[in-house]
């Protein structure tokens, strides 16, 4: 298969897609590469297209059941890449892994208990706490030498008698960072000391990079096992966000029926007829088309970090340990705001770091899922705006 698939430049103009209708709305202009929203500018893999033109050939799209099949692709799945042991009964699946944090949140926590996230991370962890009025705590990572690590002095002062529930990102969104043994071993100690429920994002986790291994969450210890809820999804993998599926593993039994209960009541248990089959087709035949899709992101980083050596020394690519997306510092040139309104005048469309919290001040976010001549492309728009204060 090799990188060929990956080097073809898709038009996606008029497909209804967020990342290319929305630019107008997000950097005021339409005239911009959008490397923003996290999903790929790649086609699917051939297998998981014909699984879903087959379905979509029965004229019938009716509710969907997400049935043995769907559930086993999931287990052989996480047995083969993450080395992961789980059973069919405890997958549920649901339209997405945020939808799994709003069911969670529902389900083991009440209006004002707290619940904790480790900014700079994804910005709806903060939405679901805010938006069901529950108390945001924030425990930040802290950056030691361009790596995030988890500061566990500061999570511990940070718990009270009303702390539920911690969300977290592994791999980490915004920076690719995967978390160790070690660093999980220790806040499943701080978890089951204190109660506290674990709600896993591990969307990225089929993303590893330079050989890196995956560690889901709930793998570590038996105490993680009994206190984790685990979201995942092949979407992230396949280029499969639109079609809403995920799907949550819950091992401790207890925890998977009130989490099911709340599942029910929100009526988010109805898969998508396509996402299932699609999901199906990805875990039992997507595998090397998945491993070009990492090699060439692979390729795309080191030439990204050449470029940046060679001819942006001051600015930091923090790289990605897994995923597709590149988080940049951007402190050594000036005014954050300053800065990325240079870059969208230059026709670069990055994620804007603040909406990750307050320590994303000074970055931004690059989505590299693209041909790498449109990365490349956009580096040297970079430097230009840099280098010779355009549009600055």
């Amino acid at each position: 298969m090799g990188s060929a698939i990956f080097d073809q430049e898709i038009d996606r103009s008029n497909t209804r897609t967020v990342k290319y209708e929305l630019r107008k709305a997000y950097f005021g202009k339409e005239d911009v590469d959008p490397l923003w929203v996290a999903d790929m500018d790649f086609a699917c893999p051939k297998e998981v297209q014909e699984a879903v033109m087959k379905r979509a050939a029965h004229p019938i799209y009716g509710y969907p059941i997400a049935d043995d099949e769907f559930k086993r692709a999931i287990v052989n799945w996480n047995l083969n890449r993450h080395q992961w042991k789980i059973e069919t009964d405890w997958i549920h699946n649901l339209p997405g892994v945020v939808p799994a944090l709003v069911v969670a949140t529902l389900a083991f926590s009440v209006p004002e208990d707290e619940i904790i996230v480790q900014p700079p991370v994804y910005f709806p962890f903060f939405d679901v706490v805010k938006g069901l009025n529950r108390k945001l705590v924030q425990n930040p990572l802290t950056l030691e030498n361009d790596q995030y690590r988890m500061d566990f002095q500061d999570l511990e002062s940070k718990i009270t008698a009303r702390t539920k529930i911690i969300f977290l990102c592994n791999p980490h969104n915004p920076s690719g960072k995967m978390w160790d043994q070690n660093s999980l071993n220790r806040l499943g100690e701080i978890c089951k000391k204190h109660d506290i429920l674990v709600v896993s994002d591990e969307i990225h986790a089929d993303l590893t990079l330079w050989g890196n291994q995956h560690v889901p969450t709930a793998s570590v210890s038996e105490v993680l096992k009994e206190r984790t809820i685990t979201a995942m999804s092949a979407s992230k993998s396949f280029n499969l966000a639109g079609l809403s599926c995920a799907y949550t593993v819950i091992a401790n039994a207890s925890i998977r029926h009130q989490f099911y209960k709340m599942l029910e009541a929100t009526h988010l248990f109805i898969g998508n007829v396509f996402g299932i089959e699609a999901t199906i087709a990805a875990y039992k035949e997507g595998e090397t088309w998945l491993n070009d899709l990492t090699a060439y992101l692979e390729g795309t980083i080191l030439e990204m970090e050449e470029y940046v050596e060679r001819e942006i020394p001051d600015l930091k690519l923090m790289r990605p340990e897994a995923g597709y997306l590149v988080w940049f510092n951007f402190e050594a040139f000036g005014n954050p705001a300053s800065i990325r309104r240079a870059l969208i005048e230059a026709g670069v469309g990055l994620s804007v770091g603040a909406s990750f919290g307050k320590e994303g001040m000074d970055f931004q976010r690059m989505n590299i899922a693209c041909p790498r001549h449109v990365v490349m492309r956009n580096m040297k728009r970079i430097k230009e705006t840099l280098l010779t204060g355009k549009h600055l």
